[in-house]
């Protein structure tokens, strides 16, 4: 096994997406052509795999002798738009965010990805893991883990209205509520249109008046 595939197995692991900003780094010292050719040498020797255009990974063995295990795709998008670690990024959004929280049960046809990453408004990207489409949208905030939660909640908000959800959508939003930190949410949603803001206040007049 090459010196390439122990460095990554090291500091990224098997069986995860390992993008080609992550090996630059690891060889900074290097020249670019000269990673490059360590990566090929390693792809050809079958230590390492590509998955796409600047995704690798380390083959994980499955039970099957001869087989690896196939990259998560969704590892991939995690990855891309996401999070790494205890970085964060991004959060799935739109339609794709009220089915993931119960706020509604309608299957999106599209992956909506609200992410820093995205270079404009909003980027179509190639489809991967079976979706038809992957839209990533620029945040009207900058996503951090600090504030990702009451983000997803002002997202979800703008795509509905309150007084129209049924006893189970409702009561999935106000439990996305109530884990977001009310200074955090009130202060990003003045990023946010009009409309947001009013939905802010109507459901937290809803939460003050006693059942």
């Amino acid at each position: 096994m090459g010196e390439i595939v122990e460095i990554l197995r090291s500091e990224i692991g098997v069986g995860k997406p390992i993008l080609t900003s992550e090996i630059l780094r690891a060889y900074e010292d290097t020249a670019r052509s000269s990673v490059f050719e360590k990566i090929e040498a390693s792809l050809q020797a079958g230590d390492l795999a590509r998955f796409d255009r600047g995704v690798y990974y380390i083959p994980e063995s499955s039970i099957v002798p001869g087989l690896n295990m196939p990259l998560n795709p969704e590892s991939v998008l995690r990855k891309k738009y996401i999070r790494d670690g205890a970085e964060v990024y991004g959060f799935r959004s739109g339609l794709t965010l009220l089915n993931d929280r119960g706020v509604s049960n309608q299957v999106p046809a599209v992956l909506e990805i609200t992410t820093n990453r995205s270079p404009r408004r909003v980027y179509s990207v190639k489809p991967i893991g079976g979706y038809r489409e992957i839209l990533l949208r620029k945040p009207r905030v900058l996503v951090c883990a600090g504030n990702v939660i009451e983000l997803e909640f002002l997202d979800a908000l703008g795509l509905v209205d309150s007084r129209t959800l049924n006893p189970n959508e409702y009561e999935a939003l106000m439990k996305m509520l109530n884990s977001c930190n009310r200074r955090i949410l009130f202060n990003a949603a003045q990023n946010y249109p009009t409309r947001t803001m009013i939905n802010l206040m109507r459901i937290e007049a809803e939460c003050a008046v006693p059942a």
